[in-house]
């Protein structure tokens, strides 16, 4: 008996500017848009990696958190990047990109 192949069809709705998630969440999370933030499943000795793991890289020392917030950042402008790709009107985005970009 031959089996049946099924395919997957994505769709992908519109994206539109709302509230985004601060950079720290928005790291740990995997995107800056809430409305993207969607359930990932782990087998509990996963979840168990994964929880002591970010206890480790909370107790970091001075430099691993300076290194930390650079990657956050950097983390938010690849996003809004993205996003300006798609929406390069949006003037509330292009003014968090520019406000982002000016820090130091």
């Amino acid at each position: 008996m031959e089996k049946s192949i099924h395919l997957a069809i994505a769709s992908v709705p519109f994206q539109k500017w709302n509230e985004i998630y601060g950079e720290e969440e928005a790291f740990e999370k995997g995107t800056i848009f809430p409305e993207l933030d969607k359930p990932i499943f782990f087998v509990e000795q996963d979840q168990k990696q994964m929880t002591e793991h970010v206890k480790k890289s909370r107790a970091a020392s001075q430099e691993r958190e300076m290194l930390g917030t650079i990657q956050q950042t950097s983390f938010v402008l690849d996003d809004l990047r993205l996003y300006l790709d798609t929406h390069p009107e949006d003037k509330e985005a292009l003014a968090l990109l520019k406000d982002t970009l000016k820090r130091k």
